[in-house]
């Protein structure tokens, strides 16, 4: 299985707008995005969490 995602801090070439990254930072996904191994279950669960109280609101 390929990994998925994307890293802002480690590619320099990579532009992301700034739209995303204020979307990233407003439901607090950095950890999310720049995770390496595997996510926890803890984790997921916040990211999911997170995603249906922003929705709900």
């Amino acid at each position: 299985m390929s990994e998925k995602g994307f890293n802002l801090k480690s590619n320099d070439l990579m532009v992301v707008l700034v739209l995303i990254r204020k979307i990233i930072n407003a439901f607090k996904w950095e950890r999310f995005c720049d995770s390496r191994s595997l996510p926890d279950d803890e984790l997921v669960r916040e990211f999911y969490a997170r995603l249906i109280t922003q929705d709900a609101t």
